[in-house]
């Protein structure tokens, strides 16, 4: 039971949460379980929420817009049977400011009911009619392709595709991170939209050859029309720092990223970076055990940390503030407000141990980007569980006369069967 003064203190860190929370639900209605929620942020486009909604062992990816008036039409960017869901790798959408838009999602290519999977690319002209589906890889030989990030750029039509690519592996889940020997790569194509026909797929580039397996990556439009990605690297050594490459418009590399945290783990921890951009910022928000400033790596087991960062000026990200309030599960999301401070909402568990955690949000820089001498006090977005099944969060700023952010999570509830699910998305409104 709460004391009072628990009670009083729980309820003075609860963000004011002006609008009740939304559930969104696929053209005809909700399908038995939704997840994998994520908001994008697509400018003159507007905002909108995607999700995956799943019935037995079909799949569909669904989309709204969503602004001060809740959400708009719900439409399906793709659906099918033998799709690749978890908790960590689901389907992903990107839209223009021409209202073009691209989905990817994934696909089992396992005969035998395992784990292999492939990622698949579908675009749409106006966001109504939808290509069908095309492979976005071209090598198949390799178990799994995923965490893919998708990127409007300038063009009318033109995405930009990022992916973890595994050709150079083996098949396999008996390591400490589930996969087989070989190295995984960070891969880059553009995607075209052509009318109703499939996609059309630019060369491939390997952006880095060897990276954290399952950690998954993020990407930003850069401003000469290339893009911009974070991920985990990989070093010989097993040093695992996130990393910050970008790619111009012109085809030059940049490699930047925050000062090195030196940790070392022989497995991927499932807890990429989020980077996000607003006028001539970068922010970047990210999990770590952290050995210290100095450390040499594997010099300790580290401090669970949520850190963040901002670039003004290239990809140098500096100073690093750290985030959460001692017990980090990690699984960041960061976005700027109107005025240009970064907040960033991440995942903490309870002091006390135990299944419980919650959704917090704080600001962590002021208005451009600016240091803060103190942090404020991070408020709560929503009481969830610390488990996998979770998930992750997002943000997407919404201005206008009731300024604030829309944060959109998976809220689990106790299966009573399949028409009762154990996982439905949930929308929310934060107040600035």
């Amino acid at each position: 039971m709460l004391t009072s003064a628990v009670l009083a203190l729980v309820l003075a860190n609860l963000a004011p949460l002006e609008e009740p929370l939304l559930s969104p639900a696929g053209p005809g209605g909700a399908w038995p379980a939704s997840m994998g929620s994520r908001l994008l942020d697509a400018g003159e486009a507007g905002t909108f929420v995607s999700w995956v909604e799943t019935r037995g062992q079909e799949a569909r990816l669904c989309f709204a817009p969503l602004g001060e008036a809740g959400l708009g039409e719900a439409r399906v960017a793709a659906s099918g049977t033998g799709w690749m869901i978890n908790w960590a790798d689901y389907p992903v959408l990107a839209a223009g400011a021409d209202g073009s838009m691209a989905a990817a999602w994934l696909e089992r290519t396992s005969q035998d009911g395992g784990w292999d999977y492939s990622a698949w690319v579908a675009t749409s002209e106006d966001g109504q009619l939808w290509s069908d589906g095309v492979q976005l890889h071209e090598d198949a030989s390799g178990p799994e392709y995923g965490f893919v990030s998708l990127v409007a750029q300038g063009r009318p039509g033109s995405f930009g595709a990022v992916w973890l690519d595994s050709r150079n592996m083996t098949s396999g889940h008996d390591g400490h991170d589930g996969h087989g020997g070989g190295d995984m790569a960070l891969m880059l194509r553009s995607v075209t939209a052509d009318g109703a026909g499939t996609p059309v797929l630019g060369p491939e580039l390997v952006l880095d050859d060897r990276t954290c397996e399952c950690c998954a990556t993020s990407a930003i439009a850069a401003p000469d029309g290339g893009l911009e990605v974070a991920f985990r690297d990989r070093s010989a050594e097993e040093v695992r720092d996130i990393v910050v490459l970008g790619l111009g418009g012109g085809g030059l590399f940049e490699r930047g990223g925050p000062a090195s945290d030196r940790w070392q783990i022989a497995g991927c921890p499932v807890n990429g970076p989020s980077l996000v951009a607003s006028e001539g910022l970068r922010g970047l928000a990210w999990f770590t055990m952290d050995q210290g400033l100095g450390a040499e790596a594997g010099g300790g087991p580290g401090t669970p940390t949520v850190k963040a960062a901002v670039a003004q000026d290239g990809l140098g990200f500096s100073p690093v503030v750290r985030v959460d309030e001692g017990q980090p599960l990690g699984r960041a999301a960061a976005a700027f407000d109107g005025a240009g401070a970064l907040h960033v909402a991440w995942l903490e568990g309870a002091s006390e141990g135990g299944g419980s955690a919650r959704w917090l949000l704080r600001r962590v820089t002021g208005p451009g980007g600016a240091a803060l001498a103190d942090l404020p006090a991070a408020r709560t977005l929503a009481e969830t569980s610390g488990s996998r099944s979770s998930g992750f969060t997002s943000l997407a700023w919404r201005g206008g006369e009731r300024p604030g952010f829309h944060f959109a999570f998976t809220e689990i509830q106790a299966a009573v069967s399949e028409a009762e699910p154990g996982s439905r998305v949930r929308v929310g409104f934060v107040a600035q």
